[in-house]
């Protein structure tokens, strides 16, 4: 996915463990345009993230990413920052797609 994004012209941040990529957005939370999660990590979910980030910067939009169907409820009041649910595998054009429509509202 970092390689497709920064085909797309993108600067990525990646990181595989949750709570340094939570510190890392609350050292720099107006560094970023657009927040791409898995909902399964360890030590919290994409909508714990989300939440956390929203606390930093409210209307900061996040893509939720999950590979599974069954138990990915994400309510109007979880978290109001993610935009999108996408399920795996990531189709590039639709992730593009979303990423682009983000950017322009």
């Amino acid at each position: 996915m970092k390689e497709l994004l920064e085909t797309m012209g993108c600067k990525v941040s990646t990181y595989t463990n949750s709570k340094e990529a939570c510190e890392f957005f609350r050292s720099n939370p107006d560094k970023f345009d657009v927040v791409i999660t898995d909902q399964t990590m360890p030590m919290m979910t994409g909508l714990e993230m989300a939440n956390i980030m929203a606390s930093l910067r409210p209307k900061m939009p996040v893509i939720l990413c999950s590979g599974y169907s069954n138990g990915l409820e994400v309510k109007s009041g979880n978290s109001e920052n993610i935009k999108r649910v996408l399920m795996k595998p990531i189709d590039p054009d639709e992730l593009r797609k979303h990423i682009n429509d983000l950017m322009l509202n």
